[in-house]
Order: structure tokens, then sequence, then C-alpha cells
């Protein structure tokens, strides 16, 4: 999913992928984010959901809104 935002010329892009249930211990989803300003990237993110979801919708949803915050 992609998330983009552009303002007195700047682009901020946020880019998230979620391989749902990758966990397999835990049964949780491990989302990467990366953020561009422009065309170079600012950020780099590989986190642990800390919740376990039902769907891969739902696990892309609550990814969207981590990037979003």
């Amino acid at each position: 999913m992609t998330l983009k935002h552009s303002q007195n010329g700047l682009q901020l892009a946020d880019f998230v992928d979620v391989d749902w249930g990758c966990d397999l211990d835990k049964r949780k989803s491990i989302i990467k984010m990366i953020f561009k300003l422009n065309d170079n990237m600012i950020s780099y993110s590989r986190k642990l959901q800390p919740t376990i979801a039902l769907s891969t919708k739902e696990m892309e949803y609550q990814s969207l809104v981590d990037g979003v915050k």
C-alpha cells in the first residue's frame, strides 16, 4: 500500500508491505515500511505486529494505520 502527500514542491510517500502470519511461533505478521521524501529514502522500518490479524486485509489496514502514525 502507498500513501502520498505533496506540499510546497515536496512529496512524502509511505510504502507498506506485510507478510501475514509469517512468524510461525507467534502467528504474527511482519510489517515493512519505507518513507521517501521526493526520490530519497529517509526511513526504513521492519517490525513484528503487536496483534494477531484474522486476514491479510485486516493486517494491511493495521499496517497502514501504523505507517500514518
